[in-house]
């Protein structure tokens, strides 16, 4: 015969009230906890917005700095007297300046051209008079002779 008695119920009931109350404090300690931590996240960081702004002022400042740079007129060196040009103005003056040049003609544009000029002053710039030896002869290494050039009739010597 199994039959509860009443002193046993009151028992688990006992124990089972304060579990009950633990449990539902426990989850509602996390709901708050989870409640607070979602309201600090979504508020208490800008760190991204700041960052965001200083990289836009970081790029004006450059912007405004190679605007000057590139534009205006500024001292790099004031004792040498070197300074600083629009592109716009040092264009102008490089065109003019190489308008001012005549270009030279190139020897490299035809390579033979080029070989047989240098041949055709090498031959004029060669004396007449002197004739090439003849053909390699082991037994004679003398010259051979140079024939005499006879003066014009009417000719006189000259004077030294």
């Amino acid at each position: 015969m199994s039959s509860a008695s009443p002193e046993t119920t009151r028992v688990s009931l006992r124990t089972v009230v304060p579990m009950f109350l633990a449990g539902l404090l426990m989850i509602l300690l996390f709901w708050g906890s989870t409640e607070l931590i979602r309201s600090w996240v979504s508020t208490g960081s800008n760190y991204e917005s700041e960052q965001s702004e200083i990289r836009v002022k970081n790029l004006q400042d450059l912007t405004a700095t190679n605007q000057t740079e590139l534009f205006g007129y500024t001292w790099v060196n004031k004792d040498a007297g070197t300074v600083r040009i629009p592109i716009e103005r040092a264009m102008e003056l490089e065109i003019a300046a190489l308008n001012e040049t005549k270009p030279k003609p190139s020897t490299l544009t035809d390579p033979d051209a080029a070989a047989a000029e240098a041949a055709a002053k090498a031959q004029s710039t060669a004396p007449s008079d002197i004739t090439a030896p003849a053909a390699a002869n082991p037994v004679n290494t003398a010259p051979a002779p140079v024939p005499a050039q006879e003066a014009p009739s009417g000719a006189t010597p000259a004077v030294q």
